[in-house]
């Protein structure tokens, strides 16, 4: 995630219930405890009235984004209830933009951003295991499959026009970007190059994008669309990164009532909602399981150290660091970890790390030594957490 460099402007005001809350205006950027955008309309026998019930209403809906962007959509029917006043506790940043009122009605755009450490402890007291590591962005490739052929960057491809129109969540754990469907995206790959998949076949796409990972979602509508409802559509997901290629199908049927594109625009919204889920697995945080690991770690002087015990901080299974040993050339660590080490695999990678079992002893090291950047200047090194670790 691309380091934050905004300028902040705070101004003060009271929110229902007196509490003092932080608005803040930033320029851009992104984070997953941060939801941006949030239209509320309130009527009610004042102006201040209306107001404090669209903000409350509007705060309240954030959680729930945020709530449902780091965990499993299994879970989602186990969140916690939040009352408002316990609501007022989590919110570490309200920014309020584009305010207009009557006598008896509030509108407005809200941003509103929350406290790391509270969302995770408000998970952990009811036992639903969350993700905040943040992907780097993935490349996605909308083919639809019309009358018996193929079809991708070329016209009459409802289904790339569904992903146009979509309002993805830039703020979600894993970003997802659209390819522009130009020329040199024509010349670089076919619909059948891309569904047939594989790394190779997708490296020149993959490389003009700067991304790691492309997802081909092959949609089989089962009706067209020429002023026709569409029935189910089928969506053959292809996700294609270094480690290889996982495969997902998925079945989106029509509803009663459907406009003519409303099955893809559901289809649309489901499939980001499973990309989400292949990353949140992968990098889910459980509880209950902590393992103490004696880990060897080998350097290249103290600044080696430095930035991998930064980088460590910034992966929320490891619970704690302790510095057992250190000499110019290593160092002995003991990593408090929550679940299996084999899911550290991921987290680590994106940290710029491995950690490797050798003759029954854990190594830790670097993954690309010459690619390294130094930890001081990015939050992450192709991916990000919130929040922090316990170094001691």
């Amino acid at each position: 995630m691309r380091l934050l460099i905004a300028l902040t402007i705070l101004v003060s005001f009271a929110l229902p219930g007196g509490n003092p809350v932080l608005a803040q205006t930033t320029g851009g950027g992104s984070s997953v405890m941060q939801v941006r955008g949030i239209a509320v309309d309130a009527t009610a026998e004042s102006a201040v009235v209306a107001r404090e019930a669209a903000l409350a209403d509007g705060q309240a809906r954030a959680l729930t984004t945020v709530f449902q962007r780091i965990t499993l959509r299994e879970d989602w029917p186990r969140l916690p209830n939040i009352d408002a006043a316990t609501l007022a506790t989590l919110v570490r940043t309200l920014e309020i933009n584009d305010e207009k009122t009557s006598a008896v009605r509030y509108l407005a755009s809200l941003t509103v951003g929350f406290d790391t450490a509270a969302i995770k402890s408000r998970l952990r007291s009811v036992g639903i295991p969350y993700s905040v590591t943040r992907s780097d962005p993935v490349l996605l490739l909308p083919v639809m499959e019309k009358g018996g052929a193929l079809l991708l960057f070329d016209d009459g491809n409802d289904w790339r026009d569904a992903w146009d129109r979509s309002q993805l969540d830039e703020d979600g754990l894993l970003p997802i970007r659209l390819p522009l469907g130009d020329l040199q995206d024509l010349a670089a790959l076919a619909p059948a190059a891309a569904v047939s998949g594989g790394a190779g076949r997708l490296a020149a796409i993959a490389e003009r994008y700067e991304v790691k990972t492309v997802v081909v979602a092959h949609a089989v509508p089962s009706l067209g669309f020429a002023g026709t409802l569409a029935s189910n559509v089928t969506v053959n997901l292809s996700w294609n990164d270094s480690a290889g290629t996982q495969t997902v199908a998925l079945n989106i049927p029509s509803r009663d009532g459907d406009a003519p594109g409303d099955a893809l625009d559901r289809a649309v919204r489901e499939v980001a909602i499973e990309l989400g889920q292949i990353w949140k697995r992968n990098t889910l945080v459980e509880f209950g399981s902590e393992v103490a690991l004696s880990v060897f770690a080998p350097l290249d002087g103290l600044n080696d150290w430095i930035d991998m015990r930064r980088r460590l901080s910034r992966i929320s299974m490891v619970q704690s660091v302790t510095l057992d040993a250190i000499s110019r050339r290593n160092a002995q660590l003991t990593l408090r970890v929550l679940g299996s080490p084999s899911r550290l695999a991921l987290p680590l990678a994106r940290q710029g790390l491995e950690l490797r079992e050798i003759d029954g002893y854990w190594q830790l090291g670097w993954r690309q030594r010459a690619g390294r950047q130094p930890a001081s200047s990015s939050p992450a090194a192709g991916g990000s957490e919130p929040g922090g670790t316990t170094v001691e």
